[in-house]
């Protein structure tokens, strides 16, 4: 299994494009932007041991957000910005926080904040530091499937222009929708590839076919337009294979 703190660095990295582009859509943009970033910082140092090379990992890490607003910024389809930055990201934070010369550890702050709760509290006692290890490591790969595949699943279906009523402008900026039922959607694909991925990982497989069958059973009306039907079956298969292949690299790793 991969290092817990980059694990960590992971969790709180892949959903940032996310994030930014939901500011990007409300008032005062770049002030948000630049909160946010601060605020990203701020939640990927402050547990981390530190122990040398202290202003080339600050720098490194600040890095990551000037990339991700400068690509949303130029890059005008949401989809496409949001999918090279999940790349990146999978590149860019293993290659930085999986150093050892750079990152140690967490903080002794952190470890002795949570062995002053393990000390007053029967449930944190109870958890060991494997079982920490795992819930970062899992708790990454959930990010992984249902928030950072999103974006990539969906700049497929629109560049092959299997969405219904696809109008042809890949550079759209996507912007908010005032149907709430894209958001439903997106939500809805959150949670399948979430619980298909622990499902996989815990060898509960056959399970599986529950998750798929309650999706099919809330679209049950609209399967009688075809068109529908084979976007949501195209787009279900691109989720679940997906999905299991991330499961199949993340097992490697356990």
């Amino acid at each position: 299994m991969t290092a817990p703190y980059l694990s960590y660095a992971l969790l709180v990295t892949i959903p940032l494009p996310r994030i930014l582009m939901h500011l990007r859509r409300n008032p005062g943009p770049g002030l948000k932007a630049l909160a946010a970033a601060l605020v990203y910082l701020v939640v990927l140092l402050l547990p981390l041991k530190i122990e040398s090379h202290t202003g080339l990992l600050i720098v490194l890490s600040a890095a990551v957000p000037i990339y991700h607003i400068l690509l949303i910024r130029l890059i005008r389809n949401q989809h496409l910005a949001a999918s090279l930055l999940l790349l990146l990201n999978l590149v860019t934070i293993p290659a930085v926080f999986g150093r050892p010369d750079l990152v140690s550890g967490f903080s002794d702050f952190l470890l002795s904040r949570l062995d002053h709760l393990a000390a007053v509290n029967l449930v944190v006692a109870a958890v060991s530091p494997g079982e920490i290890e795992s819930f970062l490591f899992y708790g990454m790969g959930i990010m992984l499937v249902s928030v950072g595949l999103n974006d990539p699943i969906a700049l497929f279906l629109k560049r092959s222009h299997l969405m219904p009523g696809f109008a042809g402008d890949s550079s759209s900026s996507d912007p908010a929708p005032a149907d709430p039922e894209p958001a439903r959607g997106r939500v809805i694909g959150y949670l399948e590839r979430a619980i298909i991925l622990v499902l996989m990982l815990s060898g509960n497989i056959a399970a599986i076919g529950f998750v798929l069958a309650a999706k099919g059973i809330t679209r049950f009306r609209q399967l009688d337009d075809r068109d529908f039907a084979e976007y949501v079956l195209i787009g279900t298969l691109l989720s679940v294979g997906a999905t299991m292949l991330a499961g199949v690299v993340l097992s490697a790793f356990v």
